[in-house]
């Protein structure tokens, strides 16, 4: 079995992260609701230091979806929402 841990730090409380499981195709799917009139933007890491843009959500609130499909070939990656100022 695979284990995800998503963290929620201060700047994005308003965020609220559905716990997310790899799909039946192999796929880890990000789902979570945004904060009205922001930009969220997802980011992946292998490492935790250095946090590449994978893709950018337009301003808007309600459930946003993120399906990975590097998950077969990056099997260490790690998630994490920024909502934009």
């Amino acid at each position: 079995a695979q284990i995800f841990t998503i963290a929620v730090n201060e700047a994005t409380q308003d965020v609220v992260l559905t716990p997310s499981l790899v799909s039946v195709d192999g796929n880890f799917k990000l789902v979570f609701t945004g904060v009205a009139g922001r930009r969220h933007s997802v980011q992946a890491s292998t490492d935790l230091k250095t946090w590449p843009t994978v893709i950018t959500f337009p301003a808007g609130a309600g459930q946003i979806e993120y399906t990975d499909s590097a998950t077969a070939t990056t099997p260490f990656r790690f998630f994490r929402v920024f909502v934009e100022p």
